[in-house]
């Protein structure tokens, strides 16, 4: 409802209402009416203006009220607030209308409260207008209201009275800034003040025209005033208005102090005086300061010194506040010091009644714990004075501490509803000292802090060096420059810190709750911390120690403490240096009988873990050493011993024993404590994590301190590691001392405190630590080091600590008196360090780089055990020692091994000591782990770092090797050692120059004294000859694997790398080297040993050496042939390899042989010829003589292997091949030859007979070479023919045996014809070529013995048709050469040729004598046979009737008549071929035995055909001596086929003949038709017994009818 409807409805309702009863009322509301009427469609901004100037329109409401109409009064009332609310008021009408409301006030409660309603609305809109008059009106209304015994009415007119006050001062301060004062408003406003005091002090106010006010309501409106107000009292009036008026009734109140309302709001008035007046006020404000002091250090009620209290606590929250304090009181000469008596004070209550507080009871109170790290719905408090209580002033439990149960839940100065004075626990008043202790410290703190980040570290440090050497003066310069401040609270600090450590101390001792000590411990991180930047050593030190104490406390040490350490501990179990400080010895008394009284009886007396508090207080100690650890200087002594305890303690202590029962008490405890348990150790173990995380980041935060900062540091660090590890034990005590601190002069108290600091805190420790126990300081150390690589750059190595470090840590672990435990970790910490400062090695080749390589490995170095131990646990820790530094070696050169360039003879010398000292010093089982640990770092710099050696250390580090190989602890290391050679000869042989030698080397000791004279400058050729002097020196190891190791790589070396040497080098080489192998010990003591192992590995060794001399002759012979002397070095080779020549050293034979055929092979290769050469090669073939001699001759070896003998024809082949040696000395050489073909106790045969045995290949390789550079076919044709008598002998081609020289003797068939062509009549006149053609008759012989000619190619033909064809292709060519030279007729030639053919013919039909194998082959190759028969007979056919061959003919026909017969019998007879009648008469007449056996089918029946068709044909043929020859063979033939068909007949009877038979009988029948001139006597007596014997059978068959005409045809015949 808009303004216009509310008024013109309230309007109607009056003039309604008052038609006939008031007249006066009902023109008044007329009027009104019309008014609204009048200005109907005005907006209500116009209305309102309308309203202000019409004074008329307001009657009818101030008529109702001012006549009490009861009726119309609300109607009206509301009408003034609508329009006070709407500003439609005219100010004139103002006094009228609180006339009017006075009125109003009389008639009730509702009346009366609208009115104090409306009042605050039109002051608030019309304060320009509230004069005093008009607020007299205001106030009498008021007041009125507020004296009613309605306490509604009158809280409500106290709360309006309060308000108008506020506005009208508001208002005034607001003109005050802007700066439009009005001096009426302003003379009322102090008029006003001053009679608000007026009213107070004396009773009443002429100036108010009131004449009683209650003090506390008076008091309350002051505070109103001046709480709101404080700006606009700085103004003199009303300064001095203050001072006249206020302080009086201040300073009366507070002399009495009775009635705690009163002194409640005094109080708070105090708290407003002191926070914005004390710059003007300052000499009245001292009075009530020294009051206040007075009361708090006299037995004054409690709750006096509560109200106190907390305006003292609200006052040093103020860190302006403070400084202004200090400035006008303490810093100024002829002032009280008030802060430092306040303090004073404040530490006096906290110490007044330590029972109370469960001082000494290490109780961590669990009543309002939450677990801090989890979230919650309310905000936990942000300091201590936040901290909310639960105590209401009733009367408190029997509490022993604080917590928030003995802490107001409203504070006292807060109960302004009280009225008697509360119940205070002294635990308050303690708390409350302590907040307002903790407000100066995290106060100064803020500020220090925010102004150290502003200005940097070297301003400020610049700033406190000034303030030290000045005496302050505030009046100088007064002004608040943060300089100023910084001077003020140095001043504070370093006069009040043994107040705040005695108060710190009392009250982190007592039995707290967890958010209260947390709190406390942050304001002491805080107090600690500025005492640490302003540079006051003597209060952080002392500070320091009592925290560090508590941390880790006496009972704490002597629970974990063995019995026989305990007794340096005192009665009451705390540790003689517990009390050290005198602050410590002040307490003593006061505290002990408390603790005790207080003490949980579940409590042991030697506690073991560690409580809550311990670890808040070790957390408190790291958050110290991160907030200001770069001033913190010496005072690092004191953390690092504390750390170390702590540890040791924590590392005992299992999770689950953090927390002990007795460490946790419950208050109004009403459930189990076995959540609270859990939630402590919850908080415990996250309080763990962030001490060590805390600790982690102060390490780190390390890199950023500036280098005397980060000196200070590493000193102390070290200074506690060897103090605690070195030193012997001692028991630090000190007499107890019970005085007060404040008696103290000042230089007697820093007297005490540096005395004190300056001694170990932490004396215990050694007693504490038990064995196995390390100390945390070496992680420390670990840590703060990998933080600060960079600094170890600095070429200033005395800055960068390094020395320092290397130096402590060395003397803990080369001390032999020290625990091995701690000697191990210092060992182990150094390496670690080093590890990480490896990171930071650079290859980068500059003096600043050098140095500190250098250092840097002189440190590794220092990692060697001590070698003077005897008993085991000594020798466990120098093993420990040595196991530490080479596994740091390892990680150093596996990281950043490629960048070291300088340092390495500390690296050899370390793996040379651990090598030559590890079984000697560890025993044989950990010497033989410390040779491998040490060798794995010397196998990294062989294969990875060689490049970054120089000249010396590349003989150190080939000593070094010489010692890994010699050792006697691990044969893998020796021979893996020995391998390494070859890593170092290879980097050398990269680094050889084009110089040569300046002269040749004799003897070793001059190389020494070369190498060590001019170590810088040597060639690297000449390290080459030193490497291989050691590797000779190896070959004589007591080790077989060693010496042939060395051996191998030796001649690896020499072969592969040599080649660049020059001649003076190459002949040091051969006088330093070669020379000392042959004669070395393995190969002239050979068979000097003791049993037969050691006589095989020397004999492997020889074979090494030797195998090894003749390579290195073979791949250098260019460079040897130019050193003098060469031959004779070689000659010598060959008799001591002559000398070893037995059977007695197979291995060694075959590395002679191998060395003989690799330096031959090598001659054949040379190219260039000159005398020496020439020279070399007669050596070596005169040197291949003597071993065939020794070999074959004189029989030292019982058994040559194929292996070796063919070596020894390869030999001859290459030295043949190299030079043109006489046919005399090739055939003495053949001789030889012949001998290793055929020697029987080493068979020659391959793995198939296609393939050639190397022994075979050298052998044709052989022929191959003479016939083609000597053109001795003869020789070859000779050689081959033994070869072939040899291979087919009838003992070597049994079925079961291996083919020995069957393949070499198909390449014979092979190639023969082309060795023989055109050299037959030579060969023949030789008697070369009749020697061929017998042992091709061999196998021929053999036939179908011969072993298969291939076992995988089943198409090629068998040997002996090979050797047929040989055969054939010979004598055809015999025949060629014979017609070209017209020498056919030569009777022998031709008759000994006849006679090997009428042999080869014999050989081709003769299947074998074991025919019934031959008959069960599969295939007898018959083709081939038949070929090769006719070609005989047609070379000879036209020779036979050569006189020269009549002899021979008829054994040719003989030959061809026995191929003739189709079948053969088993168990009969032979076949008897007779040349003459009467033999034939004689042989017919004698029957034959008859067989019941089966005939055998002759499987070759195309060579019976063809020999029965060649009789026939020759029989036939024009010359009659061949055919007279034939005609009695051909008789004798048929003959005995008719005698066997009688004798075979006569047994089958009814029986059919075989197939054989009748083709036999057959081709009789068939002869005899075609050829009746074979007719004979037996013939015809032979045919018609077997015509009978056929007609005996009643079966008749073909054979009969032939049979029958043939006998017809005999009978015709015989008539004739």
């Amino acid at each position: 409802m808009s303004l216009y409807d509310s008024l013109l409805s309230n309007l109607q309702s009056i003039n309604v209402d008052t038609r006939k009863k008031n007249a006066d009322l009902k023109k008044l509301a007329d009027g009104s009416l019309k008014f609204l009427y009048t200005n109907k469609n005005l907006s209500q901004d116009s209305l309102v203006s309308k309203l202000k100037g019409n004074e008329a329109f307001y009657k009818p409401f101030l008529f109702c009220c001012a006549k009490k109409i009861e009726r119309h009064i609300y109607i009206s009332l509301n009408s003034i607030q609508l329009l006070a609310i709407n500003d439609a008021l005219s100010p004139d009408i103002l006094e009228s209308l609180f006339n009017s409301l006075n009125a109003v006030i009389q008639l009730g409660q509702d009346s009366q409260l609208r009115v104090l309603q409306i009042i605050p609305i039109i002051c608030t809109h019309y304060a320009a207008s509230m004069k005093l008059p008009i607020l007299i009106s205001l106030f009498r209304i008021c007041f009125n209201l507020h004296n009613s015994k309605n306490s509604v009415v009158s809280n409500a007119a106290a709360a309006t009275l309060r308000q108008i006050v506020i506005l009208v001062f508001d208002y005034l301060d607001y003109d005050t800034l802007a700066h439009k004062q009005e001096a009426d408003l302003f003379l009322d406003s102090l008029s006003l003040f001053k009679g608000l005091c007026s009213l107070l002090s004396a009773g009443k106010s002429e100036s108010l025209n009131v004449d009683h006010i209650s003090t506390t309501f008076g008091l309350e409106l002051l505070e109103s005033i001046l709480v709101n107000h404080h700006r606009l009292f700085q103004i003199p009036e009303f300064q001095d208005s203050v001072r006249k008026d206020l302080l009086p009734i201040i300073t009366a109140s507070l002399a009495s102090m009775s009635d705690f309302p009163v002194a409640l709001r005094i109080s708070r008035i105090l708290n407003i005086i002191f926070q914005h007046y004390v710059t003007s006020l300052t000499l009245d404000i001292e009075v009530i300061f020294s009051f206040i002091i007075s009361s708090l250090d006299n037995s004054e009620a409690a709750w006096k010194k509560a109200l106190f209290l907390e305006v003292l606590r609200s006052i040093f929250s103020n860190t302006n506040l403070l400084y202004l304090m200090y400035t006008l009181f303490d810093g100024n000469e002829g002032r009280k010091p008030i802060i430092k008596k306040l303090v004073t004070s404040l530490s006096r209550i906290v110490n007044e009644k330590p029972s109370v507080i469960g001082v000494g009871s290490r109780v961590v109170l669990a009543d309002t714990f939450e677990d801090y790290s989890s979230t919650s719905s309310g905000n936990p408090p942000s300091s201590m004075e936040k901290v909310s209580g639960s105590f209401t002033g009733t009367k408190p439990e029997q509490i022993i501490g604080i917590c928030r149960a003995t802490i107001l839940k409203t504070p006292c100065i807060e109960q302004f509803d009280k009225q008697e004075p509360p119940i205070i626990p002294f635990a308050y008043l303690v708390y409350l000292a302590m907040c307002s202790l903790a407000s100066i410290s995290n106060g100064i703190a803020d500020f220090v802090f925010q102004f150290y980040e502003d200005v940097g570290k070297k301003e400020f440090t610049l700033l406190i060096e000034g303030i030290k050497c000045e005496n302050f003066d505030s009046k100088e310069d007064s002004t608040a420059r943060p300089q100023n401040i910084i001077k003020c609270q140095y001043g504070l600090i370093s006069e009040n810190w043994t107040s705040f450590l005695v108060a710190y101390s009392t009250f982190v001792s007592s039995a707290l709750a967890v958010e209260l000590l947390k709190f406390c411990l942050n304001s002491y991180v805080n107090f600690v911390s500025v005492c640490t930047l302003f540079g006051l050593e003597t209060p952080r030190d002392a500070l320091l120690t009592t925290l560090s104490n508590k941390a880790v406390p006496s009972n704490l040490l002597s629970g974990n403490m063995t019995h026989s350490a305990s007794s340096s501990i005192s009665h009451n179990g705390r540790l003689s240096t517990s009390t050290m400080f005198s602050v410590e010895g002040l307490k003593e008394a006061a505290t002990t009988i408390a603790a005790i009284a207080s003490y949980d009886s579940n409590h042991d007396e030697k506690q073991k873990c560690f409580s809550l508090r311990e670890i808040l207080f070790l957390r408190c100690l790291s958050s110290i050493a991160k907030v200001v650890g770069e001033k913190m200087g010496k005072g690092w002594k004191i953390l690092f011993e504390t750390f170390d305890k702590a540890d040791i303690i924590l590392n005992r202590s299992p999770t689950s024993k953090h927390l002990s029962t007795s460490s946790l008490n419950r208050v109004n405890s009403s459930n189990s404590n076995f959540q609270d348990s859990k939630s402590f150790s919850t908080l415990m173990d996250y309080e763990l994590v962030s001490y060590k995380n805390e600790l982690s980041e102060l390490m780190y935060v390390t890199s950023s301190y500036s280098q005397p900062a980060y000196m200070e540091f590493l000193e102390s660090l070290l200074a506690v590691i060897t103090s605690s590890s070195v030193h012997p034990i001692q028991t630090l005590t000190a007499p107890r001392q019970s005085f007060n601190e404040d008696l103290l002069s000042a230089n007697t108290k820093n007297s005490v405190y540096k005395t004190s600091a300056n001694r170990s805190i932490s004396g215990g420790i050694r007693l504490l630590r038990k064995s196995s126990e390390v100390f945390y300081s070496f992680s420390i150390l670990e840590t703060v080091c990998s933080c600060n690589l960079d600094r170890f750059l600095d070429s200033k190595l005395d800055h960068s600590g390094w020395s320092l470090i290397s130096k402590s840590l060395s003397e803990v672990f080369k001390i032999i008196n020290v625990a091995p435990e701690l000697r191990t970790r210092a060992a182990n910490c150094l390496a670690n360090i080093l590890v990480d400062v490896a990171s930071r090695l650079s290859n980068e080749n500059s003096p600043d780089s050098y140095a500190f390589q250098e250092i840097f490995f002189e440190s590794l170095g220092m990692l060697l055990p001590v070698t003077e131990v005897s008993d085991n646990t000594s020798r466990g820790v120098e093993y420990d020692i040595s196991t530490i530094g080479l596994e740091a070696l390892v990680s150093i050169l596996e990281t950043v091994g490629h960048h070291v360039l300088h340092g390495w003879q500390y690296v050899f010398e370390m793996l040379r000591f651990n090598c030559l000292n590890g079984a000697t010093c560890f025993g044989s089982e950990k010497g033989a782990k410390i040779v491998r640990l040490a060798f794995s770092c010397l196998q990294l710099i062989c294969t990875d770092f060689l490049a970054s050696l120089d000249t010396s250390n590349y003989l150190d580090l080939m000593d070094t090797l010489l010692v890994f190989c010699r050792q006697l602890e691990d044969a893998n290391v020796s021979l893996t050692a020995v391998g390494l050679f070859w890593n170092v000869s290879d980097t050398l042989k990269n680094m050889f120059s084009t110089s040569d030698f300046s002269c040749a080397y004799n003897s070793v000791e001059d190389l020494y004294a070369f190498t060590s004279m001019k170590s810088k400058e040597i060639l690297p050729e000449v390290l080459w000859i030193m490497l291989l002097v050691h590797l000779a020196d190896l070959c004589e190891n007591s080790w077989a694997s060693v010496r042939n190791g060395a051996a191998q790589i030796l001649f690896r070396i020499f072969n592969s790398q040599c080649s660049k040497l020059g001649t003076n080098a190459w002949a040091s080489c051969c006088q330093l080297v070669i020379m000392k192998l042959l004669h070395s010990q393995p190969i002239q003591n050979v068979s000097d040993v003791n049993n037969k192992k050691d006589e095989d590995d020397h004999e492997q060794t020889s074979c090494l050496i030797i195998s090894g001399i003749a390579d290195v002759f073979s791949e250098n012979m260019s460079l040897l042939l130019n050193v003098n002397g060469i031959l004779d070095v070689l000659e010598e080779a060959f008799q001591l390899m002559l000398r070893l020549h037995s059977d007695i050293y197979p291995k060694i034979c075959i590395s002679n042989f191998k060395a003989l055929r690799e330096l031959s092979f090598s001659i054949s290769e040379f190219g260039k010829e000159n005398a020496t050469f020439t020279l070399l090669i007669k050596l070596v073939f005169i040197n291949w003589g003597r071993f065939c001699e020794v070999s074959f001759s004189e029989r030292r070896l019982a058994n040559i292997s194929q292996e070796g003998l063919t070596l020894l024809i390869e030999s001859v082949v290459f030295l043949l091949k190299a030079y043109n040696f006489g046919i005399e000395e090739i055939k003495d050489s053949l001789l030889q030859v012949r001998k290793a073909v055929f020697y029987e106790e080493s068979t020659s045969f391959a793995l198939d007979v296609d393939f050639l045995s190397s022994l075979q290949l050298a052998v044709e390789s052989l022929t191959d070479l003479l016939i083609s550079k000597f053109k001795l076919n003869h020789l070859v044709l000779e050689l081959w023919s033994d070869v072939l008598t040899y291979a087919f002998n009838e003992e070597k081609t049994i079925r079961a045996s291996l083919p020995t020289l069957i393949c070499l003797s198909k390449k014979i068939f092979e190639n023969a014809e082309n060795v023989v062509e055109n050299h037959s009549l030579d060969f023949l006149n030789r008697g070369t070529m009749q020697h061929m053609f017998e042992s091709l008759l061999v196998p021929m012989r053999l036939k179908y013995r011969c072993p298969k000619a291939s076992r995988v190619n089943q198409s090629t033909l068998p040997i002996w048709v090979l050797a047929s064809k040989c055969f054939v292709r010979l004598m055809i060519n015999c025949f060629k050469d014979l017609k070209g030279s017209d020498a056919i007729e030569d009777a022998e030639k031709m008759q000994c040729l006849f006679l090997l053919t009428v042999e080869a013919t014999n050989s081709i039909i003769s299947p074998n004598a074991d025919y019934e194998y031959v008959w069960s082959l599969e295939d007898v190759f018959e083709n081939e046979d038949v070929s090769s028969l006719k070609q005989l007979h047609n070379l000879w056919k036209p020779h036979l009737q050569l006189n020269c061959l009549s002899d021979e003919v008829a054994q040719y026909y003989i030959t061809l008549c026995k191929g003739s017969f189709y079948y053969q019998m088993r168990n009969t007879e032979d076949m008897v071929i007779s040349r003459s009648n009467l033999d034939i008469q004689k042989e017919a007449a004698r029957n034959f035995f008859p067989s019941t056996e089966s005939p055998v089918s002759n499987r070759r029946q195309r060579i019976a055909v063809d020999c029965f068709s060649i009789l026939l044909d020759d029989y036939n043929s024009s010359y009659e001596h061949v055919s007279l020859t034939i005609r009695p063979i051909l008789q004798s033939r048929l003959c005995w086929s008719l005698k066997r068909y009688v004798a075979d007949k006569s047994v089958s009877g009814y029986l059919p003949l075989s197939k054989s038979q009748e083709m036999d009988m057959s081709t009789v029948a068939e002869c005899l038709n075609n050829h009746p001139s074979l007719y004979s006597n037996p013939i015809h007596y032979l045919l018609r017994k077997a015509y009978h014997t056929t007609n005996a059978s009643p079966v008749a068959t073909s054979l009969n009818a032939i049979l029958g005409q043939l006998t017809l045809k005999n009978e015709v015949l015989n008539a004739i």
